[in-house]
């Protein structure tokens, strides 16, 4: 009986696959083996782990919870706060939810800071977080009795709309922050710039650094008075006032309503011919400007920007800046000086071309009429 030979090339691979299979094999009960034998794991803990309290956060759960913690809504790296993950989840708390835990603090109730950098970090940073009560710890002894209460901080500081912070200079008393904020109009706020800065007062109280809020210094930073920035007020005086001669409301006109002599803006209407602008000046140039100070605070004139509007209507436009733009926020009359000159040149004008004159400057005689 003949036997078949098989070629040596696919006795190797035979033999490879036989190998492979018995490797597998042996991976596979070892696998089954540990399982068998390592303990169970504890049930989790129903409910969330490290509720604020009193007193300092275990810790055994300090590393995990910060490695675990959420970024901040303002996109700011979490540093300085442990945070603390629930273990279970349930329809209040999802799984992804982080509670932030109280600072060290002492027997008093006052956080420990042991530089004013690291007291006014953590102040705005709880601001910002809307963390009041932790602000509140920051606060000192007689800004704490001023305010009462976390809540009436929170509500003091809800105003300012800031998104963040960088501390710009300090030194052991004082701390220079700038701010970037919410820009915005309003007749309850004012106009709110997009960037400040704030020097907060620091004082060492019981051995830590403490903040004395009531007596901090917020300087908005309003756009300078320069070429390029008077260049975009006239723009935006013209737009305006093209827009009102249209019949249109415009976009860049206050929300809640023009304030002063409103009736001149309602003029522009089908006016008869095209709106001219003049140079920008402050709010000093108006000879009532206690319309627009009344109704947006005695800041207005640092911020508030005016445009003599001629042609058809004659008025003064009043600006405020909203962000990079500009919004027209008040009318008023034109100044009496304003008034003056433009009576005085026009009389000129009209003397001018009603008395002919010869090339020598002398009046030309006008011939008799028989």
């Amino acid at each position: 009986m003949a036997t078949s030979t098989e070629h040596p090339r696919f006795q190797a691979r035979r033999s490879a696959r036989l190998l492979v299979g018995s490797l597998t094999l042996t991976l596979v009960v070892v696998t089954a083996c540990s399982r068998a034998t390592a303990p169970e794991a504890a049930p989790p803990t129903a409910g969330v782990a490290n509720q604020a309290t009193d007193s300092v956060a275990p810790e055994t759960n300090t590393q995990a919870s910060v490695n675990q913690a959420p970024a901040l809504k303002t996109g700011r790296r979490v540093a300085a706060l442990d945070f603390a993950v629930p273990s279970t989840t349930s329809s209040d708390v999802s799984a992804n939810t982080a509670v932030a835990s109280t600072r060290p603090i002492a027997a008093d109730g006052l956080s420990k800071a042991s530089s004013a950098r690291d007291a006014v970090s953590a102040f705005f940073d709880s601001l910002i977080d809307q963390r009041a009560d932790d602000a509140f710890t920051l606060l000192s002894a007689a800004d704490q009795a001023r305010l009462g209460s976390p809540r009436q901080l929170a509500a003091t500081s809800s105003a300012f709309g800031w998104t963040s912070f960088r501390v710009e200079n300090e030194s052991p008393t004082l701390v220079t922050v700038s701010v970037s904020q919410t820009a915005r109009v309003s007749e309850i706020d004012g106009v709110i710039a997009p960037r400040a800065t704030v020097v907060v007062p620091v004082a060492t109280e019981d051995g830590s650094f403490r903040i004395s809020w009531s007596k901090r210094v917020l300087s908005p930073l309003h756009p300078e008075r320069n070429v390029k920035n008077d260049s975009a007020v006239s723009e935006a005086a013209l737009q305006w006032a093209m827009t009102r001669r249209s019949c249109k409301p415009s976009p860049i006109e206050f929300a809640s309503g023009l304030i002063g002599v409103t009736g001149l803006a309602d003029a522009l209407c089908n006016s008869s011919s095209m709106p001219t602008v003049a140079a920008v000046a402050d709010l000093e140039s108006l000879d009532e400007p206690q319309a627009v100070i009344d109704g947006f605070g005695s800041d207005a004139v640092t911020w508030a920007r005016v445009v003599e509007l001629g042609g058809p209507v004659r008025m003064n436009v009043v600006l405020a800046p909203l962000g990079d733009s500009w919004v027209v926020v008040a009318i008023a009359r034109p100044s009496l000086a304003s008034q003056a000159s433009q009576t005085s040149q026009a009389s000129q004008a009209s003397q001018s071309t009603s008395v002919p004159r010869s090339a020598t400057g002398s009046t030309t005689p006008s011939p008799e009429v028989n």
